[in-house]
């Protein structure tokens, strides 16, 4: 991990992207059930911009599905990066 980067560049985390642009290459969006952070609302938004976008989604977990369900998470990336 890029930890300089990072540092350098908090002031981007969090702004949104540009309407207008789009992603061409495979996207994994994974997503807790119980988050509130990527609705079934947002998925025309998300393959509009990620039209290769793939939004899967963890039950029983929150935004923390990395911690809460580590298991599932990590089956869910092992599948998309393999």
């Amino acid at each position: 991990m890029n930890l300089d980067v990072i540092a350098s560049q908090i002031e981007e985390v969090g702004k949104g992207l540009n309407q207008n642009a789009t992603y061409l290459k495979e996207v994994l969006f994974l997503r807790g059930g119980n988050s509130d952070y990527i609705l079934d609302a947002d998925f025309n938004l998300i393959h509009s911009v990620f039209p290769k976008g793939k939004i899967e989604t963890v039950e029983n977990a929150g935004h923390w599905l990395h911690a809460e369900k580590p298991n599932d998470f990590y089956q869910k990336v092992t599948r998309f990066l393999l």
